[in-house]
């Protein structure tokens, strides 16, 4: 099995088992608690950075007291009424001082803005917005393209700020673009900057362009790669680039984290097995033997009368005329309907077998009623006496 297949698997098999901790957690009943309640605030509906509070976009909830809640939480609404928010609130999320701004703080982008920090918007022209896929709270590079002035001066550029914080696109500050604005171009964007860096970003906007890069918001390496001028493009374009390393291949070599999440699901194992109770096999049910049919011992089956003979010989037929076998009976016997009320004990041999005398007599069996796996019997008998 191929390394990253079985990686697949692992996460898989993980995940299978946390989806079903947590389903076991939520469908198993709750114990009644019989402590005391606190009342508690919480967010009423989705608030966005930069929204003053009302009462409104608040609400009380009643939690258990013995309830593992955040040391910082709010139980009166008249802490929060008139504070600005400073990061993403949710409906039902409790209310924390650390995502609102400070109280003297102005309501709007003044509250996201903290001490010491500016709030700067620049344009950005639509074809190096990143078409569109920026939004509240990415996390840019700002690069700086300056035209050529001849040829002393070529065309060059370089990263002019790295690691930017976006407040806002287009006088949207929500975190995630709404389905109105979604997959817009980008036009006005505002960054969060030092007052130093405020200066580059208005110096680089009068005397270039200004182009955006999207980088991850966990990266905080900074890079410092220069001027690239037109001339040191053309000449480093063959140069060989140095891939990342996958998350597979980085947790691969790893050995100490496939350690960790092989012991981590081993546990969730044997913790569902100790909970799992043993299912006992039913015990096998023996099957009902039909009984056998029951086999007249003087089946009875009405016959045309024949003149008086010592012995009859009947052949019994199936139902496409077939000759089967030939029976012997004494001339004054009843004659078995079906073939499956014949028995051991009824005489079928010749009469030469038997070195009896003949005598001509004819016997005739009447036809079986529908469904009956005997067939016609009509035969002429020669009979010995």
């Amino acid at each position: 099995m191929k390394p990253q297949t079985l990686v697949m698997l692992v996460i898989a098999v993980g995940c299978g088992l946390t989806a079903m901790l947590l389903t076991q957690r939520f469908l198993s009943p709750e114990t009644e608690d019989t402590g005391d309640k606190i009342n508690i605030v919480v967010a009423n509906a989705d608030i966005q950075p930069g929204t003053q509070l009302n009462e409104q976009m608040l609400r009380y909830s009643e939690r258990s007291a013995s309830e593992e809640l955040p040391e910082n939480i709010v139980t009166s609404m008249d802490e929060l009424v008139g504070r600005s928010v400073m990061y993403p609130i949710w409906k039902g999320e409790l209310m924390t001082p650390g995502k609102l701004a400070d109280p003297n703080a102005l309501p709007g982008l003044h509250a996201v803005v903290p001490k010491g920090m500016r709030a700067v918007t620049v344009p950005i022209k639509t074809d190096r917005a990143l078409a569109g896929f920026i939004k509240a709270n990415s996390v840019v590079d700002i690069i700086l393209t300056l035209p050529s002035s001849g040829r002393s001066n070529p065309a060059r550029a370089t990263t002019l700020l790295q690691k930017v914080k976006i407040l806002a696109v287009n006088k949207e500050m929500e975190n995630g673009a709404s389905p109105d604005t979604k997959g817009q171009v980008v036009e006005m964007v505002t960054f969060l900057l030092n007052p130093e860096e405020s200066i580059k970003i208005r110096l680089g906007e009068q005397n270039g362009n200004l182009s955006l890069v999207l980088r991850s918001n966990i990266d905080d390496d900074m890079v410092n790669v220069g001027v690239i001028t037109a001339d040191s493009l053309l000449r480093s374009g063959n140069e060989e680039r140095e891939m990342p390393d996958s998350p597979e291949s980085i947790f691969l070599n790893d050995p100490d984290a496939k350690k960790s999440l092989m012991a981590s699901i081993t546990e969730m194992i044997k913790g569902e097995m100790k909970k799992v109770e043993p299912v006992v096999a039913p015990a096998p049910v023996k099957e009902e033997t039909l009984p056998a049919p029951i086999i007249p011992s003087s089946p009875v089956v009405a016959m045309e009368s024949a003149p008086p003979a010592k012995w009859k010989r009947l052949v019994y037929r199936d139902f496409q005329g077939n000759e089967l076998f030939p029976v012997l009976l004494p001339a004054d016997s009843k004659l078995a309907a079906t073939l499956s009320e014949l028995t051991e004990d009824v005489p079928h041999e010749e009469v030469e077998t038997l070195g009896l005398e003949a005598e001509e007599e004819e016997a005739v069996v009447p036809e079986p009623s529908s469904g009956s796996e005997a067939a016609d019997a009509s035969s002429k008998t020669n009979v010995s006496g």
